[in-house]
Order: C-alpha cells, then structure tokens, then sequence
C-alpha cells in the first residue's frame, strides 16, 4: 500500500500513525492483521501501517463498538 492510499479525510480518520498515515474503518480493515488481545470487554486490534510497517493499535470496546 503506498501513502497516497491511505491519507484519509479527518472526520473519517479512526486511527492515525506516528508516521502520518491516516486510516478509515475501510482502509484500517484492510492492513495486515497482526492480532488482538481480549481483556474485560474490550479488544485491542494491531494491524502494521501500510506505509511504515510499524504495528498501530485500535481499541473496542467488544463486541463490535469503536472507541475514538
């Protein structure tokens, strides 16, 4: 994925790197999934950025609700 392809516009942004990368739910869901961890209700999910390659976190709370 190049960076072009993943700059989003702010109010769709759900999580952002350290490098400048910006994510949608739609481009967030599409990295490589690293893993999760589960713990009281919610669930932490690591994806590596597409442009960096460094593993980015993204909170739920579980199931199925983000948090922001």
């Amino acid at each position: 994925m190049t960076r072009a392809a993943v700059v989003a516009s702010p109010h769709d942004v759900v999580k952002r790197c350290a490098c400048g990368a910006s994510y949608t739910a739609a481009t967030w869901a599409a990295l490589v999934l690293v893993g999760h961890v589960d713990d009281d209700g919610e669930r932490v999910e690591l994806r590596n950025c597409g442009a960096c390659g460094s593993t980015i976190a993204l909170a739920f709370d579980w199931p199925l609700t983000v948090r922001f």
